[in-house]
């Protein structure tokens, strides 16, 4: 799926971003994939596209996860039918992003499953929902500007999200 700036370039970063979380702290970066057989053999044969290859007897899921968290190109060709998931607000919503950045809004706790079955791209559904969570403030990326004065920020709960960048830093 194309992505248009500055999505693809903030896709680069935050893919960059969850490598090095992952590799700092392994197990930190929890994933949840799709039950669909037919995504997951699609985004297998995008991966293929690029050049990656599943081992022998490897499970497919596993061999995504490996996939996204080790190579920064993987990461990148997945990133648009990822769903980031994570912090709460004070009702205990959810709040969710695309994977390349952009923020899709806030759900429910099993509300949040719908995104397997929405059509994303040209799947079938989101292939991941990464929760975010646990590191949502170190994943952060970018500061925000917002309006001329760049004085104000949007604060949701306690965290400061912009709809067209991602996460920021958190709120003091």
């Amino acid at each position: 799926m194309a992505i248009r700036e500055p999505y693809r370039t903030r896709a680069g970063l935050i893919a960059r971003r969850l490598i090095k979380l992952e590799s700092c702290s392994p197990g930190l970066v929890r994933m949840r994939s799709n039950w669909d057989s037919f995504v997951i053999s699609a985004m297998i044969q995008k991966l293929k596209a690029i050049g990656f290859r599943k081992r022998f007897l490897q499970d497919s899921q596993q061999f995504i996860y490996d996939s996204i968290l080790s190579y920064q190109k993987a990461a990148e060709e997945c990133l648009p039918y990822i769903v980031l998931a994570g912090p709460k607000n004070h009702q205990g919503h959810t709040h969710c992003w695309a994977g390349f950045g952009l923020y899709v809004g806030w759900y429910g706790g099993l509300a949040i499953t719908d995104f397997f079955r929405k059509r994303t791209g040209d799947l079938d559904g989101v292939v991941l929902i990464i929760n975010i969570e646990p590191f949502s403030t170190r994943l952060a990326i970018f500061s925000i500007q917002y309006g001329k004065d760049s004085r104000s920020m949007i604060e949701v709960s306690r965290y400061v999200i912009c709809e067209c960048l991602i996460l920021t830093t958190r709120i003091q």
